[in-house]
């Protein structure tokens, strides 16, 4: 309208700017503070993941205890991945950490693969450490990400995991695992 003058100087035309587009968009944030991802107890496994306190005491995180059970019993967690997720390749960031000599094994692994997509043993140190793995197939999409804790030795110590965010596209310029 006329009573509407330009404060900034005299109008000008809009102009078009051309932007490159993102290489990665976020998908999901599924740490355990929050609970907004689906994730689901397998019932077939041999112990249950619990949800722990962190140190500060505000955020929460997912961990397989050390002193009860036998050696080799198994605990998995899946993280099922929505029709959106499922579109096209993304990226896995997690933080992890194995505390305790001969504590066990944690593994990632894809719902249609029999094979782990990564796996550890123990940490250097009991720091927290972070990973990321690019996910990409060529056949079907996986349905869910399994995160699996197998108890070891160990009578004393813990396996954890938390902050698991998914982006999409791959993690890096490095290659990706194809499944």
């Amino acid at each position: 309208p006329d009573e509407f003058v330009p404060v900034y100087g005299p109008e000008s035309e809009p102009k078009e700017i051309q932007a490159a587009p993102l290489k990665e968009r976020f998908l999901t944030d599924c740490n355990f503070d929050r609970g907004a991802c689906e994730w689901v107890q397998d019932h077939e496994d041999d112990l249950d993941w619990t949800i722990k306190y962190h140190v500060n005491g505000r955020e929460y995180y997912l961990a397989l205890d050390g002193p009860l059970g036998n050696r080799k019993e198994q605990a998995r967690i899946k993280l099922l991945l929505d029709d959106y997720m499922r579109q096209s390749t993304f990226c896995l960031t997690f933080d992890y950490r194995i505390v305790g000599q001969n504590m066990g094994v944690l593994r990632v692994m894809l719902d249609n693969s029999a094979l782990p997509i990564w796996e550890r043993r123990q940490t250097h140190n009991h720091s927290w450490q972070s990973e990321k793995i690019t996910i990409t197939w060529t056949e079907s999409a996986p349905e869910a990400i399994i995160f699996e804790a197998e108890r070891g030795q160990s009578m004393s110590g813990e396996i954890a995991v938390d902050h698991v965010v998914l982006f999409s596209g791959p993690c890096s310029e490095d290659e990706a695992l194809v499944f």
